[in-house]
Order: C-alpha cells, then structure tokens, then sequence
C-alpha cells in the first residue's frame, strides 16, 4: 500500500515538473518571438513539444487526447459559432452604443492570420488542450481552471511590454483576460471539444482588432 502511494505521489512530481519545464520553455518562446519578430517560433515551439508528450510519453493519439477529433466536432463547433456570436454582438454594442473604441478595418492579412488563427489554435492547444487537461489528472476542473489561467495571464506579459503598455493598460488587459481564460476553460470542459474554445478565442481576437487600438496591429501573434 505505502510503495503504490509513494510511487504514485513520485509520478505525480515527475509530470508536474515536465509540465513546468514545458510552460519555461514556451514562455522562453514567447519572449523570443515578440523580441526579435519570430511568429513561426512560436507555433513551431508549442505545438511540437505537446505533440511528442501526448504521442511518445503519454502513448495517446495527439488529436483524440487534445479533443480535436472528429467526436464532438460538431457540437463544439456549434457552441463555438453560438458563444463567438454573442461575443462579437456585444463588442458592436460598445462600439456603437457606448462610444467604446474604434472600428478598423483595413489590418495586414498577416496580422489577421497570425494574430486571429493562429495564436487562437496555438495557444487552445497548449492551455485547454493539454495543460488544463493535465492538471485535471491530478484536481479538480476548478483548481486546474484556476493554474491554467494563471500561467496564460503570465505568458502575456512579454507581449503587454513589447507592446509598451503603461501599468494601468497592464491591469486592465489582466483582469480582462483572467476572465477570458476562465470562460475557455468553462466552455471547453462543458463542450468536450478544444473547437469551442478555439473559436471563442479567434471571435475575441479578431474583434479586438476591430475595436481597440491600431498598435496592436503591430504587436506579435497574440
């Protein structure tokens, strides 16, 4: 009884320090690419290193673990368009109600694709897809919810300061993404499928690049 507890309480300090090693490693990449302009880094940096955990450590097939499988597809795929729907409908109420912002419309196809596809699919992929689904091998859905958001509101730091947001742009974009954060891993647990998130996460990055300040065009992929 002690050794199979004591083996398991090892395993678990094993993974949790892989997946810790594994987050430095993608902050290192974030940093990395908002310094010196690398976007191919950062997909190339994430996705590669989930793809050989789940695949050669874990022994599981990448798309069926990550939820990206066709079981599900569509019904996460509806609550996706549904969420993101609602989502863009009140962001156009700020706008032209409210006076809140600006409307943008003429973006580098770059910055839509990067900023839009990708960086929403990347970033699904390694906070829902695997971490959230990591840590709620060892907790529960809420305290793993709580971690994850955790380290993506930290990951974007690197991005805020490259940006050259003040503390108090800072503070704003913190709160409002903790928030954001908890709502795709909320939707994502409720859907069973990393579509939802994904498509929650693309609507909110692509209106706000219709309705907040045009620096972000030049930002990095986030």
């Amino acid at each position: 009884m002690y050794s199979h507890w004591a083996s398991s309480a090892l395993n678990h300090y094993l993974r949790a320090r892989a997946y810790l090693l594994l987050y430095i490693w993608v902050f290192i990449i974030v940093w990395l690419t908002v310094r010196y302009s690398l976007s191919g880094l950062f997909t190339l940096g994430t996705i590669i290193p989930v793809y050989l955990y789940v695949k050669y450590i874990d022994i599981r097939q990448p798309f069926e673990f990550l939820k990206l499988d066709k079981k599900n597809l569509i019904s996460g795929y509806l609550w996706g368009i549904v969420l993101a729907a609602s989502f863009a409908a009140i962001l156009i109420m700020k706008v032209h109600y409210w006076g809140q912002g600006n409307i943008y419309y003429d973006w580098p196809m770059m910055d839509v694709v990067n900023i839009v596809i990708i960086a929403s699919l990347v970033e699904e992929i390694f906070f829902r897809g695997f971490l959230l689904q990591k840590f709620m091998e060892a907790t529960s859905f809420a305290k793993a919810n709580i971690m994850v958001t955790l380290l993506f509101v930290t990951l974007h730091f690197p991005v805020w300061i490259s940006d050259g947001l003040n503390a108090l742009e800072i503070g704003e974009s913190l709160v409002y993404l903790t928030g954001f954060s908890w709502v795709l891993g909320y939707v994502f647990n409720c859907s069973n499928s990393l579509w939802t998130p994904i498509i929650l996460h693309a609507a909110n990055n692509f209106f706000k690049l219709a309705t907040i300040s045009i620096q972000y065009l030049n930002s990095s992929s986030f």
